[in-house]
């Protein structure tokens, strides 16, 4: 689980995985391996613009203040259901909503693809969210992308993808196999 070069795991995280109440137990073993340089759990912009105001928001962006934050790679210039404004930073490919709709596919297989002229459900954005999450985690070089979302954890294996996408669970497992957080 350990890099080859030594240094932490980068970790992105999707927003179910913000210890917001400080209360989760999984959530607080994966703080206290980030505390000990172990992981480098990073934020994404995506989170910030994901948070919006409700009720945890404001202890949300306090828990994520002070975090490295990562390079949202992959994004949506406007609006996440504006899908002819999708791109990726600095990248000049011809058709930059090809890997966005590859992995809508794989990850979200029944739902409509974006672009569907029609008004969309509020779970349907957080579906573009997630998939962005997968996408901004992948092409900014993360290690591991946590998240305890079922249909991002069921199509991980066929994404195809570098960045592994795991369960705060599983990860802290991987990590305590190997000893613990101050690395005893």
């Amino acid at each position: 689980m350990a890099r080859e070069d030594g240094k932490p795991l980068i970790v992105h995280f999707d927003q179910n995985c913000i210890n917001v109440l400080g209360r989760d137990v999984v959530l607080n073993r994966l703080d206290a391996f980030d505390n000990a340089g172990r992981i480098e759990l990073q934020v994404n912009p995506r989170n910030k613009i994901e948070l919006g105001t409700g009720r945890y928001a404001a202890s949300a962006l306090q828990k994520m203040a002070g975090r490295p934050v990562g390079a949202e790679v992959f994004r949506l210039d406007v609006s996440p259901m504006d899908t002819d404004d999708v791109g990726f930073a600095g990248d000049d490919d011809e058709n930059p909503l090809t890997e966005f709709s590859r992995l809508w596919s794989l990850i979200f297989p029944t739902d409509p693809s974006p672009g569907d002229e029609r008004e969309w459900t509020e779970r349907e954005e957080h579906c573009v969210n997630d998939v962005l999450h997968v996408a901004n985690a992948e092409d900014s070089g993360a290690d591991v992308l946590l998240t305890r979302d079922g249909a991002m954890l069921r199509s991980r294996e066929n994404l195809g993808l570098k960045v592994r996408v795991l369960s705060p669970e599983e990860l802290v497992a991987e990590l305590e196999a190997q000893g613990e957080p101050n690395g005893t």
